[in-house]
């Protein structure tokens, strides 16, 4: 799921103003999600969801398993929630959750005041879905599968340069290209073998 997390700029009508209210909004904004991106691994926000999840879905779901489940990537103002468990619908209702927690702002203001004190606004822009990860069975072979199709593709990239290639290796290659003998020939000689 993502969420966006915004501020109004504020500005004091009768004020001068010596700064742009836009740009700090946008900062405001960024700490909030930095904040939040944090706050979504404490062990607060895990017993929020697990008292959401007993209360709203009858589940109960330890505290240290929502933590450990929960991964959170910050972007500007936008917070990545990544949710791993066990099974798809354990996942699904973690997160679903989460979204409810993340929309019923009162309740995070109680651990983050910030999020009252700015006209702080957050949206979960995309709801959460489920996504089938990768066994280790299923992981060994995907690696196993690009390693073989690696290989491939540099052998018959080796072969092909070696087919495009037009320089001449050898005196039998240019008397049949040439149709003609060759006469002599230059050694070549090693750098070893050179006298100073």
């Amino acid at each position: 799921m993502r969420i966006a997390v915004s501020t109004l700029p504020s500005t004091a009508p009768a004020s001068q103003l010596y700064f742009d209210p836009t740009y700090y909004s946008n900062l405001n904004s960024e700490y909030l999600a930095d904040d939040m991106s944090e706050f979504m691994h404490s062990e607060a926000f895990a017993t929020e969801v697990k008292r959401e999840l007993a209360t709203g879905r009858d589940l109960d779901v330890d505290v240290n398993t929502i933590i450990n489940s929960t991964r959170t990537k910050k972007t500007h103002r936008f917070i990545d929630v990544t949710v791993m468990s066990a099974t798809p619908g354990d996942g699904k209702e973690i997160a679903d959750s989460i979204t409810r927690i993340l929309n019923d702002q009162p309740r995070l203001a109680q651990y983050l005041a910030a999020l009252n004190a700015y006209g702080t606004s957050m949206k979960v822009i995309s709801l959460p879905e489920t996504h089938r990860a990768n066994s280790p069975t299923g992981l060994i072979s995907e690696i196993a599968l690009r390693t073989l199709i690696g290989l491939l593709i540099g052998i018959a990239l080796a072969f092909l340069l070696d087919y495009l290639d037009t320089s001449v290796r050898s005196r039998d290659e240019v008397e049949d290209l040439l149709r003609l003998p060759v006469l002599g020939t230059i050694p070549s000689t090693s750098k070893r073998g050179m006298a100073v």
